[in-house]
């Protein structure tokens, strides 16, 4: 090999090594911050369709901690891929966040050292270099394509103290400072921003009936295994008529010797209708804080009837909703229960966990959601008996058989508007708990007091008035001993579910609707038992 070619395999070489450290060192921003003024932040962006993820970290000085929160385009929408694919309620938020940086330009520019960031509150929100002393620590916005390519880094840093829609930003790769015209609402760090906050799709004129189970209960482990001690406080029903506007007391029960025992109020008392109607008010806009992930197995049983087994125990106890009763077994929440009848036949079951520190935010209260089919919002339609045709002397038998087929046309119409109500139902309860089943969800503490009240929050009472309890004894109330926590026989291992019966879906219903009407259904008929007659899920024995 002549020295030539020697010569030009180096050549060849150290200009690939060139081109490698060149194409591998950040960007560099213009030797003149002047230069950049007047132009786009970002001049390779320009379509905010190309956004397919948004990420946005946020530095907590109180906490000392680092909150993140991303969302990503998936094939069903839009999910909070950090909060384990939450659906999100987001892309026209997305888009405005996109194009709030698409069109981002420069009005000033100025190169800072290392030490300065902090003054502009532009130090990057990074878990491996930011150190527990450090201030002015900034808000990192990252919007990337589907190949995960960044389309868009910006570090949020302080306002201008004279012009509050002027921020101070800076690319992470750069320490140039530039000065814009930004407005940071457009990446908010709250999960609950980015989400729909109609969880329960409930119209609040459409509540029939609310049922408040203020109770208290808790797992004790001893000698002889473990049990739930129960004490209830107040169980009420609670009936609105929307044509005067009036909610009625249809019953209540407080604690007596152990036990609720029916009560009824007092000459001077009343139902809060002020309450009742903001507790209504609350469920409609009932707001999440956080959302955590069920195991897949135990969403998938509690899809079906609300079934559960010991694949899921530990995380449904973790978060306080204990398994009850023992025929059959139910969960109930460890913090008390609201029931809420609509007028479509749906029961609502809310089940309140345990409560946790929020922070700043204050407490936050764990929650479950439940549907069930209100069997007695769907008595079997009122059919009239058909006469038999018979030809005898007197008889107009063309007349007779006319009115045999119009009772048999008004029975039709009565059991098909009966089939089509209960497979609307149907299917809205399998609808909603299959979105439910999947998450415990996590709402502020002010807002689980507004939903579940208590006896003093329901009841408006003059000074000292208390509810008259229907006698039980010969003993006076006042002077019954306290109320004992009610217990149920120690928990049994429960056994895997058996398969559930597949719910009925819209296909199956139509099917059921086409059957011969002729006839009032009889098996898949509810009973019309009152929802005030509903008992609890177990009766247990008072402890001793």
């Amino acid at each position: 090999m002549n020295e030539l070619v020697k010569t030009s395999i180096f050549v060849g070489v150290a200009a690939l090594f060139t081109i490698g450290a060149v194409v591998s060192r950040p960007v560099l921003a213009p030797s003149n911050p002047e230069d950049e003024v007047g132009e786009p932040l970002f001049p390779d962006f320009n379509n905010p369709d190309q956004a397919a993820s948004l990420s946005i970290t946020k530095y907590d000085s109180e906490l000392v901690t680092l909150n993140s929160l991303t969302l990503e385009e998936s094939p069903t929408g839009w999910v909070v891929s950090s909060e384990g694919g939450y659906p999100a309620d987001a892309e026209d938020q997305v888009r405005n966040a996109a194009t709030a940086l698409i069109g981002l330009k420069v009005i000033g520019a100025f190169d800072a050292l290392p030490s300065q960031l902090a003054e502009f509150a532009l130090v990057k929100p990074d878990a491996e270099t930011l150190n527990i002393t450090d201030s002015g620590v900034g808000q990192l916005v990252v919007i990337s394509d589907a190949d995960k390519k960044p389309l868009a880094e910006l570090i949020i840093g302080k306002q201008d103290d004279k012009q509050p829609g002027i921020r101070y930003v800076r690319i992470p790769s750069r320490d140039r400072i530039y000065v814009v015209q930004l407005d940071a609402a457009a990446f908010p760090i709250e999960f609950e921003k980015w989400i729909d906050n109609d969880l329960l799709e409930l119209n609040p004129f459409d509540v029939a009936q609310m049922t408040f189970r203020d109770y208290n209960a808790a797992l004790l482990q001893g000698a002889g295994g473990a049990r739930i001690d129960r004490a209830d406080k107040m169980e009420a029903v609670v009936d609105y008529n929307d044509i005067d506007n009036k909610w009625t007391l249809r019953s209540l029960q407080l604690p007596q010797n152990g036990r609720l025992a029916p009560a009824e109020l007092g000459p001077d008392q009343k139902l809060n209708d002020t309450a009742l109607t903001a507790v209504r008010t609350a469920l409609d806009e009932l707001q999440l804080v956080d959302v955590v992930k069920k195991p897949a197995g135990l969403a998938e049983n509690l899809k079906v009837d609300g079934q559960f087994n010991n694949e899921g125990l530990d995380t449904l106890i973790l978060n306080g909703f204990l398994p009850y009763g023992t025929a059959p077994m139910t969960l109930i929440g460890d913090s008390g229960e609201i029931n809420i009848h609509t007028k479509d036949a749906l029961k609502y079951r809310l089940l309140f966990g345990k409560e946790e520190d929020g922070g700043e935010e204050g407490p936050r209260r764990y929650l479950m959601v439940q549907v069930e089919l209100d069997k007695a919002a769907l008595p079997p339609p009122e059919t009239t008996e058909v006469p038999e045709l018979k030809e005898g002397d007197g008889v107009d038998v063309k007349k007779l058989a006319d009115e045999i087929a119009a009772i048999k046309l008004a029975n039709d119409r009565a059991i098909d508007a009966y089939r089509e109500k209960h497979n609307a139902a149907l299917r809205k309860v399998f609808e909603m708990n299959s979105r439910f089943a999947d998450w415990y969800y996590v709402i502020s503490n002010d807002q689980y007091e507004k939903i579940l009240l208590t006896q003093n929050k329901l009841i408006d009472s003059p000074a000292g008035a208390a509810p008259q309890q229907q006698p039980q004894s010969g003993v006076p109330f006042m002077l019954q001993p306290a109320p004992k926590p009610v217990q149920q026989p120690p928990v049994q291992s429960m056994e895997p579910a058996a398969k559930p019966v597949e719910p009925v879906k819209p296909a199956a219903a139509e099917e059921a609707a086409t059957k011969p009407a002729a006839e009032t259904p009889k098996e898949d008929a509810p009973k019309a038992d009152k929802p005030a007659e509903e008992k609890p899920a177990a009766e247990a024995p008072a402890a001793d």
